[in-house]
């Protein structure tokens, strides 16, 4: 105690004295203070770098996932108005159809590559009937060939078996529309080279044969050929969205020739 007491007094009697040593003693231990705070100081640098990159990591996690859920409710509002749009299509579709009709939606299509065929969702215990004509939002889809109690076979106007009594709206002519095979196109059979037919004339049903309702779209001309004497060889493209419609249209009952 002593001692301490003695080391005190001679401290604050001889400060003047001491300082010179001091700041010397400070001059020389600096370097050193640097040196061992050194590992500290990039432990802490680290320790935070470490802890931000962390919350940058998470952050950019929580920003991806909501980048998803508004890619998933854009398709979403895609799909919906996508939806409406066709759905507002089939109203009008079915004001401007002039006989009763039956709504079915395709299900399956036919696998064979010869043949154009889908099925349907209704069969005959709603009352399908083989050679009941079909339509879609756009012209004439086809016919039904073939029935199961819950489901039908529709045969395409495109398929090679399918022939549909037509005539061209602007002069009246009257023809058949053959399917050859080909999902984009039909062909107009024995138009004469007397007959006036250009590209874009529009085709629609004649009503002969009893089964086709008179006066709707079936397609319209796109190529005309010349090589034989007699004969133009004419293609027409099918106004149906064979493709890619989902509800079609079946006319209820069997028609007469208007």
């Amino acid at each position: 105690m002593f001692v301490c007491c003695a080391l005190l007094w001679v401290e604050l009697n001889n400060r003047e004295t001491l300082d010179p040593a001091h700041k010397a003693l400070s001059l020389l231990t600096a370097p050193v203070h640097l040196v061992v705070s050194v590992p500290r100081k990039i432990y802490l640098w680290g320790t935070q770098s470490f802890e931000d990159q962390e919350t940058l990591i998470a952050q950019n996690k929580d920003l991806e996932n909501e980048i998803i859920v508004l890619e998933r409710q854009v398709q979403t509002l895609a799909f919906l108005e996508a939806e409406n749009a066709r759905l507002r299509t089939l109203l009008n579709a079915v004001e401007a159809i002039k006989h009763p009709v039956k709504t079915v939606e395709i299900i399956s299509e036919d696998s064979n590559p010869f043949n154009h065929h889908v099925m349907i969702n209704r069969g005959s215990v709603h009352g399908v009937y083989v050679g009941q004509v079909v339509l879609d939002s756009k012209g004439v889809f086809g016919m039904v060939i073939q029935l199961d109690s819950l489901s039908a076979r529709v045969m395409l106007v495109v398929d090679q078996q399918s022939a549909v009594p037509v005539e061209l709206l602007r002069t009246h002519y009257r023809t058949v529309a053959q399917g050859v095979g080909d999902i984009e196109q039909m062909e107009l059979m024995y138009i004469p080279k007397t007959q006036d037919v250009q590209v874009g004339d529009l085709i629609v049903t004649s009503g002969l044969g009893g089964r086709y309702p008179k006066g709707y779209p079936v397609a319209t001309v796109t190529e005309i050929q010349s090589d034989d004497q007699k004969f133009f060889r004419i293609f027409i493209q099918p106004i149906a969205e064979l493709e890619t419609s989902r509800h079609l249209f079946l006319i209820e009952d069997e028609l007469s020739n208007d």
